[in-house]
Formats: structure tokens, sequence, C-alpha cells
């Protein structure tokens, strides 16, 4: 079963804050993993709020835009 998608609403970054958690970074990968090809990770810690019309969800792009 397929978990939500979550938005971009910074909602669960806000909290961590508030609870005195001083720096969060995001992790993401993209890859077909050991058995099929390479996997790519990385890691950003962004300001809070931050707004960027490039930031989203890579999924939601064509193919050719992602390229």
């Amino acid at each position: 079963m397929a978990r939500p998608r979550l938005s971009l609403d910074w909602e669960f970054e806000r909290r961590l804050r508030q609870s005195d958690w001083t720096v969060v970074a995001g992790v993401d990968e993209v890859g077909r993993g050991c058995w099929a090809g390479p996997v790519y990770a990385a890691a950003a810690i962004l300001p809070d709020g931050l707004t960027h019309r490039y930031l989203n969800d890579s999924k939601q792009l064509t193919a050719g835009s992602r390229e």
C-alpha cells in the first residue's frame, strides 16, 4: 500500500524547530538499487520557509523537465 504524499508546507520542519532542534536536513535518494543500477543520495539544509520556483517534487515533472 502506498504512503500518502506530503506537501511542501514545512509543517514537520517547523515542529522540530519549535522543539529546540536547530538544524533540520532533508534527505532523498534516487535510483534502482544495487541489483539494477546506481543509487544517488543527497541531503540539504534550507532556511525556514524558503520558497523557490524550482523547488518541487521531481515526480510531478515530465521526464524532459527532470533531465
